[in-house]
Parts: C-alpha cells; sequence; structure tokens
C-alpha cells in the first residue's frame, strides 16, 4: 500500500503558490515575517518539468522573467531557497514529498510549493530586497512587476550565510539597515 500511495503521488501534477509584486514584512504582534500585497496566484505544472520549463512557466504566468526562492517544508519566509538548477528543483520536490508522506500517508495530497518571484536584474540574478522608508520595522521590497526601476533611498543589506539543509545551501538572512547616500 505505501509504495501505491508514494507512485500516487509522484505522478501528475504539483502547484506552486506564487507570491509576488508584494513584500515581506515583520507582523509587529508576534515578529513573524508574513507576505502583504502583491499576487499570490497557483500555477500547476506536471511534477517532472525541468527547471527550464518551469521557469518559462513562471515567466509567462506573472508577466516577467523571475527568479525563484522557495520556502522549505518546515521553513518559514526567513529561509527562503534560491532555486536555480534541475537538481534543486528536485531537491526541492523531494523535501515537500518527505513531509506529505509524513503527514498524511494516503491518500497522496497535491504537492504543494510556496514560492516567492522577484523581477530578473538585467544581469539574469535576483533585483535584491530593499527597504522603503525608514521604519521601527524592516520591510523587504520584493519587486513588483511594473515598478518604476527608481533607486530607493534607503535599503537593506542581505548577508547569505551558507547551511546545508536537505541537500540544498538555504539562504538565511541578516537585516542591517544602512543608507544609499
Amino acid at each position: 500500500m505505501p509504495r501505491e500511495t508514494d507512485a500516487k503521488r509522484r505522478s501528475g501534477k504539483m502547484k506552486f503558490l506564487c507570491n509576488y509584486g508584494g513584500r515581506i514584512l515583520l507582523r509587529k504582534s508576534d515578529g513573524e515575517l508574513r507576505y502583504v500585497g502583491g499576487l499570490t496566484r497557483v500555477l500547476a505544472v506536471d511534477r517532472y518539468v525541468s527547471y527550464s520549463e518551469l521557469m518559462a512557466n513562471l515567466a509567462e504566468f506573472c508577466g516577467f522573467a523571475a527568479t525563484l526562492r522557495c520556502q522549505l517544508p518546515e521553513g518559514d519566509l526567513e529561509t527562503l531557497v534560491s532555486v536555480k538548477s534541475d537538481e534543486e528543483l528536485a531537491n526541492l520536490i523531494e523535501a515537500y514529498d518527505e513531509k506529505a508522506s509524513k503527514e498524511s500517508p494516503s491518500p497522496a495530497p497535491a504537492l504543494k510549493i510556496i514560492a516567492v518571484l522577484t523581477p530578473q536584474a538585467k544581469d539574469g540574478t535576483g533585483t535584491g530586497i530593499g527597504c522603503r522608508g525608514r521604519t521601527a520595522h524592516p520591510r523587504l521590497d520584493l519587486g513588483h512587476p511594473r515598478g518604476s526601476g527608481t533607486v530607493r533611498e534607503n535599503y537593506i543589506a542581505a548577508m547569505a550565510i551558507p547551511r546545508c539543509c536537505l541537500g540544498y545551501r538555504a539562504l538565511h538572512i541578516k537585516y542591517t539597515a544602512i543608507s544609499a547616500n
């Protein structure tokens, strides 16, 4: 029976819950990060989609060439993992499969991956993480597909700390407000 469940889970479609055009804010009540504004849409793709096919689907879906960052199954918005290859995509799917099989061995639920999309810069990298204005809590701007492209006054510097997690290097961000002057 477990093999049938695993076979069902590994066939068919998977869904990406895509967030874009908004920003990540620190919730004052409990200090947790949450995604605010923008759009949240669901993209269903074949679970054996290649990285390049997925990125082409995402570009068509949201209207811009995107950088893909996904939340780990047991993670939160502080640990978004950049997905940039077929191997990293396969590792992410495997991590979600493992979590799904532990939570509900039967029947196999649809695989749902939480993703945050940011527009790519001209050099093909992500646009980075910016901050609008000075506030008591950092506000992370994840870019808007139709943004003005103007330079903002203040930024939040992101320092990546490599960490091995399920075969990938997770991106942990420490926030430090700096002036662009």
